[in-house]
């Protein structure tokens, strides 16, 4: 007979164990950092690609090269899975992790340095590439010490979604500075 969660009267967290807690709350952070990551780009780009194309916000061509920004970003995460997940199974998943990190933060520091549209647009596709790779490992981290019970599987994905919402606000705090400014928000991830 299988155990019913409505009905269990052990608490939430009896069965995590003290390395299933680590691993969770590293893959949270990376995470977290991921997420910030991704959207300081959306919290700057009224900013930085008006300043990189030297127009004004409303002109068309800020329009297209922030969707080519998007587009890049969407490119690099789904590659940069694939590519640092056969990373992970050569050399394991906590080292990969590690790489993948330092990967998007070098190139989202990179990115204050642009001088071009199409400078922004590259780093972008390479920041993607770490955060697709971050997100692909330490899911896979947490889904093999959470495979035991299905409620910690669903409080690590609460946990995950709760971090992406919370880090959401941080990237449009750090990247709020005028136009002159916004390569500070880019600096921010050191």
């Amino acid at each position: 007979m299988s155990n019913d969660s409505r009905t269990d009267p052990r608490p939430w967290h009896s069965g995590i164990t003290r390395y299933q807690w680590m691993v969770l709350v590293v893959a949270s952070l990376g995470w977290v950092f991921d997420i910030f990551e991704g959207q300081i780009f959306v919290a700057s780009m009224r900013d930085a690609m008006p300043d990189l194309l030297g127009v004004s916000p409303d002109h068309d061509s800020v329009r297209a090269w922030n969707d080519r920004a998007f587009g890049f970003f969407l490119l690099g995460g789904a590659f940069g899975g694939v590519v640092f997940g056969m990373i992970s199974d050569r050399i394991g998943r906590a080292r990969t992790m590690i790489y993948t990190i330092l990967f998007y933060s070098l190139f989202t520091c990179l990115s204050a340095f642009s001088q071009e549209p199409w400078h922004m647009v590259v780093l972008r596709f390479l920041v993607a590439m770490g955060v697709g790779g971050e997100w692909a490992v330490a899911s896979a981290m947490v889904a093999e010490d959470a495979v035991e019970n299905a409620i910690e599987g669903f409080l690590v994905d609460g946990r995950r979604h709760a971090a992406f919402r919370r880090h959401r606000f941080t990237a449009s705090s750090a990247s709020s500075a005028p136009a002159p400014a916004w390569p500070a928000g880019y600096l921010a991830t050191l």
